[in-house]
């Protein structure tokens, strides 16, 4: 007689996203071994024992070993590239972080290039108007002489950040014009880091769109 087995569990779409919603709250180490186990459909083991050697990230493929897999055989898996994420260049200012400038409050030490000019919110990646500014006092004007000083001040460093993207974000950020229209109508009575929505800075019709964003 032909035994029966017990089907896998498969998550239904609610519990994907509170899956999701759990991992976002996690720290970046957390929710990177979580997307790599996704792409990758890595065992427990294979997952806790990765090495940054085991991952090669110029053909994306996680290199596992064999003494990590279950038939002890080596092999190769792609790790996968998603649609909604981006990279901005960003400006650290070492002088504010070594001088304790930055943590007192007193000057910012990141500055996120948003083409026209910098946005110096530290959490720039949780802002909802992130890409279309409203020019709350955070914005700082590349034409300013705050921003000209940025430009040739010592001690600047120059890096790249990770953003993720919502659906319609992405959709506004390809150039889809409804998109960008019913971005900026949902963000206008939305308050901006600095307090003010859009709407009370007069911003509603001069969103800066941000254009500085690269595929990762």
């Amino acid at each position: 007689m032909r035994r029966l087995e017990q089907a896998p569990w498969i998550p239904n779409e609610d519990v994907w996203q509170r899956i999701l919603f759990a991992c976002a709250e996690q720290s970046l180490r957390n929710r990177l071994m979580v997307t790599l186990a996704y792409d990758g459909a890595l065992r427990r083991e294979e997952l806790v024992q990765l090495d940054v050697g085991d991952i090669e990230h110029a053909h994306r493929l996680i290199h596992l070993r064999a003494e990590t897999t279950k038939f002890q055989r080596a092999r190769e898996v792609a790790f996968g590239v998603t649609r909604n994420v981006r990279t901005i260049q960003v400006l650290i200012d070492r002088e504010s972080v070594l001088t304790g400038a930055a943590a007192s409050g007193e000057q910012p030490w990141k500055y996120y290039d948003l083409g026209e000019g910098y946005c110096s919110y530290d959490f720039f990646a949780k802002c909802p108007h992130r890409l279309a500014c409203a020019r709350c006092p955070f914005y700082v004007p590349k034409t300013s002489s705050r921003g000209q000083f940025l430009a040739v001040k010592d001690g600047i460093d120059e890096m790249l950040e990770q953003l993720n993207l919502t659906d319609d974000e992405r959709e506004a950020l390809e150039g889809d014009r409804e998109a960008v229209a019913a971005l900026a109508e949902r963000l206008s009575d939305i308050p901006t880091p600095a307090g003010p929505t859009p709407k009370e800075l007069g911003a509603t019709k001069s969103f800066i769109p941000l254009t500085q964003l690269t595929e990762r």
